[in-house]
């Protein structure tokens, strides 16, 4: 029979005990991996959905299809001229301005100014 020292002993005991957290960083690391990738092919599956529900319809975003909305349920989204900075002034849709409409304010809870 096979005896072994103390200094062993503590060896093969400190290796195990450092060999947990890389095992465990490495499972981590592949659930991870596993994760995005789900979450990839389901958003390639809803942009396939949206782009299945599109397809034959080019007049669907027509400007005139839209003079029939029901101004206290529908919403309609005006394109800009350039992309929105979230500095909190409106001077990126000054044209829009004019056409918006507010919508909800009798379900908001709170509000830190007007």
């Amino acid at each position: 029979m096979v005896r072994f020292s103390l200094r062993v002993k503590l060896s093969l005991l400190s290796l195990l005990l450092l060999l947990i957290p890389v095992i465990g960083i490495r499972a981590s690391a592949a659930l991870q991996q596993n994760l995005l990738a789900s979450r990839q092919e389901a958003l390639m599956f809803t942009a396939k959905s949206v782009a299945t529900a599109l397809a034959g319809r080019p007049g669907i975003f027509d400007r005139e299809l839209f003079h029939s909305l029901n101004q206290g349920r529908d919403l309609y989204l005006f394109q800009l001229p350039k992309p929105i900075r979230l500095n909190g002034a409106d001077d990126d849709w000054p044209m829009a301005l004019s056409e918006a409409e507010t919508f909800g304010a009798d379900a908001v809870l709170f509000s830190y100014g007007p």
